[in-house]
């Protein structure tokens, strides 16, 4: 048939036995359409329900995989743990149906004799401590809560469960099938030590151990009454390829684990921590990570908070340089009174992967994305316990 002038290919009509694909006709194109679905929980609930078809694709654990890499860099923060409560209690930050049920995320224990405790969340994982008291015993639980996938692990020999240790949990970049742990704890008053555990071997490596002692370079005269108080509740974060843990309270460090290299060091800080807080606790400090992706520190004081990162310099020596002033009372518009003073901004939280600080104030507990400085305040009453930010892709 010859075509007409003016007729375009998509006009002709097509051979009454010839086939009509669509695009979403197309396994791999309509697999594409869905993998930019955005990673919210109620994105793959929503298309699994259009039909038995795209049921299977999105539920296909291929592309669960591929789902969770291809947003590895935009995870939403779906809600948090406390760290003060008796179980693994979820609390949901989503509103309208990307609100998860708390029960949906919550693990309880299963004896009366046990208690949990949350040492931080990160990959869409929990690293939780279990002790038992009859007879008194101690374990490393890896949850996945959107799984409920877990992993039971003993903590290795030299970690003194009698004092205070803590961990992080982490995943390899883009695997999914795989996990590390790390501990770590003091085996006496000048040394911290670590033990890494990865579940494609299922063992722990030998204890890795450093001086709790400052280095002379980090030294500096305010902080010449160091002292060594342990390690820190707070959760680690991962910048880069390293763990950061504050150590403990009226310390004026940070103990950092390199998991390439799987060593320990101990950095100092620009400022004191315990200054400014009745509690001298580390709730006037967080680590955090510098807008340039490196290794940053957040102090309050007063009503501003400054964020600080490790610069190296030529000579190849770190130290702290202040890179920006937040005046939080302006940025939140906290309400004047004339006891604005007895009123302290207190850090609970951290989120590594939205580079967002979570604080305590007159107003409820907010998030401030710490780049945009763009901060969203959490709805309902909050407590001022520590919170561990769940940051996940869901996947179905």
């Amino acid at each position: 048939m010859r075509r007409e002038e003016g007729e375009t290919s998509s006009s002709i009509p097509p051979h009454p036995h010839s086939p009509v694909v669509g695009p979403l006709e197309d396994d791999d194109l309509l697999l594409e359409i869905l993998l930019r679905l955005p990673p919210q929980p109620s994105s793959l609930p929503r298309a699994s329900a259009v039909c038995r078809r795209w049921r299977l694709l999105v539920t296909d654990p291929g592309f669960s995989r591929r789902f969770r890499r291809y947003h590895c860099r935009n995870i939403p923060i779906i809600g948090f743990y406390n760290r003060h409560l008796p179980d693994i209690s979820f609390v949901p930050t989503l509103k309208g149906p990307d609100c998860i049920p708390p029960r949906r995320l919550s693990l309880q224990p299963q004896r009366d004799d046990q208690s949990f405790s949350t040492f931080g969340c990160r990959h869409g994982l929990v690293l939780v401590h279990v002790r038992h008291f009859k007879p008194l015993k101690h374990h490393i639980l890896v949850w996945d809560p959107i799984t409920d996938e877990q992993h039971n692990l003993g903590i290795p020999l030299g970690i003194d469960t009698g004092n205070r240790f803590n961990g992080a949990v982490l995943r390899a970049t883009g695997d999914f099938d795989h996990f590390q742990v790390v501990l770590i704890g003091n085996s006496d008053e000048r040394r911290a030590v670590a033990s890494v555990y990865s579940s494609e071997t299922g063992v722990w490596s030998n204890l890795v151990s450093t001086s709790t002692s400052l280095p002379l370079m980090d030294t500096t005269d305010p902080f010449s009454d160091w002292c060594f108080n342990g390690i820190s509740f707070e959760p680690a974060v991962l910048v880069r390829n390293s763990l950061y843990w504050l150590l403990g309270a009226d310390s004026v460090g940070i103990l950092e684990f390199d998991l390439e290299r799987q060593i320990l060091a101990v950095i100092g800080l620009p400022v004191r921590v315990g200054v400014g807080s009745e509690s001298r606790s580390n709730d006037r400090f967080s680590i955090t990570q510098a807008e340039d992706g490196g290794l940053g520190f957040l102090s309050l004081s007063g009503f501003s908070a400054k964020l600080w990162k490790r610069k190296t310099k030529y000579d190849g020596i770190a130290s702290w340089v202040m890179e920006k002033n937040i005046e939080l009372d302006k940025l939140l518009k906290i309400p004047m009174d004339p006891n604005r003073n007895e009123h302290v901004i207190k850090v609970i939280g951290f989120a590594e992967n939205n580079n967002a600080v979570f604080l305590y104030t007159k107003i409820g507990i907010v998030a401030i994305h710490l780049e945009s400085l763009q901060f969203k305040k959490l709805p309902g009453s909050r407590s001022v316990a520590y919170y561990y930010p769940f940051e996940s892709v869901w996947c179905m």
